[in-house]
């Protein structure tokens, strides 16, 4: 199968099918367990949920803003009790 070459913003991403070779029966467990993850670490059901509804950009706007006060704060906590 040939890779599909996407565009976001100024970058291009490719995409790749996930894929899981089980080449033993009783190992079927282990390759879904592999397949999750790889599910989870491409993000493919973030996407899918945050295309679920329409957002209005000023809703996106804000909910940035807020996960950067949170990132900030929790730095700021961190350098001044030293690290956890």
């Amino acid at each position: 199968m040939k890779d599909k070459m996407v565009h976001y913003g100024d970058k291009e991403h490719r995409l790749r099918p996930l894929q899981v070779e089980v080449h033993d029966q009783d190992r079927l467990e282990a390759a879904l367990k592999k397949l999750k993850r790889m599910v989870k670490d491409s993000r493919i059901m973030v996407e899918y949920q945050e295309h679920l509804e329409y957002k209005k950009p000023s809703a996106k706007r804000r909910e940035k803003l807020l996960r950067a006060r949170s990132r900030s704060r929790r730095a700021t906590l961190e350098e001044k009790s030293g690290g956890w």
